[in-house]
């Protein structure tokens, strides 16, 4: 599916791309039993943030090291970060705090969990990233320098 962050970065989407777009939905239906209610201990809905964060910043890293393709948010964290001559880090934060403005600004809640991991998914995808590219010799090979700062 040509989505506008591909269209920005003028590529194909990639197997990430589409296995993303086809089991999101499917896997939080899954998965979305097992979390706690709202009303949940501190230190359970603590433990699930922090979990949660880390699962998905190590996701992200999983299949962006090996340049498998991009969900949207990445192609569209790949293009600001050509675009605006970013890191991935920045690049990331920057999408992150505008997707972040732009649900409040349509109304949507922001509590200190959406603020954490808009502010923490990219460096520590930036982290997973590093420890993952040593994996790949071709996928370090393919990524611009200084990318992964």
């Amino acid at each position: 599916p040509a989505t506008p962050a591909f269209l920005a970065r003028q590529k194909r989407p990639g197997l990430a791309t589409v296995a993303s777009v086809l089991l999101e939905g499917p896997l939080i239906d899954l998965f979305g039993g097992f979390v706690p209610a709202a009303g949940a201990r501190l230190p359970v809905r603590t433990l699930w943030l922090v979990t949660g964060t880390l699962a998905m910043a190590f996701g992200i890293a999983l299949y962006v090291t090996p340049r498998l393709g991009a969900a949207p948010p990445e192609g569209l964290m790949f293009a600001v970060q050509r675009r605006l001559a970013l890191s991935l880090i920045r690049a990331r934060l920057l999408v992150d705090g505008l997707a972040l403005l732009g649900g409040v600004s349509l109304g949507g809640s922001v509590g200190v969990g959406t603020v954490l991991l808009a502010g923490l998914v990219g460096p520590l995808m930036g982290l997973f990233h590093r420890r993952l590219a040593p994996l790949g010799p071709a996928a370090v090979a393919a990524m611009p320098a200084g990318s992964e700062r």
